[in-house]
């Protein structure tokens, strides 16, 4: 589990290897001075994913507004 420390919310972090390699791809792409928008993120999401666990069906993992959201904090 992740906890935020001002809020104290903790949430359970299903694909921690996936969202680690997100951000990892997140800064680089802040850091080279480029915009990362949604689109951008659920492809990387896609290929991370399917390179990751490529014996799990991808449609089990749910990109959504909040779950973007929480991972842009």
């Amino acid at each position: 589990m992740r906890k935020d420390k001002e809020s104290g919310y903790s949430q359970r972090v299903l694909w921690p290897e996936l969202e680690d390699r997100l951000y990892e791809d997140f800064l680089e792409r802040r850091k080279a001075g480029r915009t990362v928008r949604q689109r951008w993120l659920r492809i990387q999401l896609q290929i991370q994913f399917r390179q990751l666990y490529a014996n799990v069906n991808p449609t089990i993992f749910r990109f959504s507004n909040g779950w973007f959201r929480g991972f842009l904090k």
